[in-house]
């Protein structure tokens, strides 16, 4: 049985996911190569090519390949976004706010996680604001704003059910973020 072009650049670009969610990005980065070789106009390996790049640390070949993802399909908001992450990583605001921008214009359903990304862009580096959450985390004391914000650094870490875990205590608990937790619950559950 010879497998469709297709369905081997899927393949491929799923064990790429696989291996990037397991930390192995070389392997990753060769899988998602074969995809794109197979099929060059698929922006999706593009995308999370950049992800295994920015897992190792080569924010440089991240953004070179959020750039072909965005160059294939303008219209899709998560290449933005990534790369306006890797830009605040490297401490260019400018081009961080203009992407996060951009996510929210073309997916305004995510806002709710694109604000908080930007806000942490506009604020200061994003190894601050995780170093801040983190303390606000690490509480003794576990009070709504402790799981939101528990939440909202899981969402950075890309950690997306204890992201989900700590918006649902959250909301339990009853928050004054509760529209904000209750649109990241939706859009947590429109990424399953």
């Amino acid at each position: 049985m010879r497998l469709s072009k297709s369905t081997l650049t899927l393949a491929y670009n799923n064990r790429g996911c696989a291996y990037k969610d397991k930390g192995e990005y070389d392997r990753a980065i060769a899988d998602y190569d074969k995809a794109i070789s197979l099929t060059p106009d698929f922006p999706e390996a593009y995308n999370n090519k950049g992800l295994a790049y920015y897992g190792n640390g080569d924010y440089i070949h991240a953004i070179e390949n959020y750039a072909k993802a965005i160059g294939i399909n303008p219209n899709h908001a998560y290449p933005y976004l990534n790369r306006g992450i890797t830009y605040a990583i490297l401490g260019d605001q400018d081009r961080t706010i203009a992407d996060l921008d951009d996510a929210v214009r073309l997916c305004p359903n995510y806002e709710a996680d694109f604000i908080d990304k930007k806000f942490v862009a506009i604020d200061g580096s994003i190894e601050l604001a995780m170093e801040l959450l983190k303390s606000v985390v690490n509480s003794p004391r576990k009070s709504e704003f402790d799981y939101y914000y528990t939440g909202v650094r899981s969402l950075f870490l890309n950690d997306l059910l204890s992201a989900e875990m700590c918006f649902m205590k959250a909301s339990k608990l009853g928050s004054e973020f509760a529209a904000k937790i209750d649109r990241h619950l939706e859009n947590l559950k429109n990424r399953k």
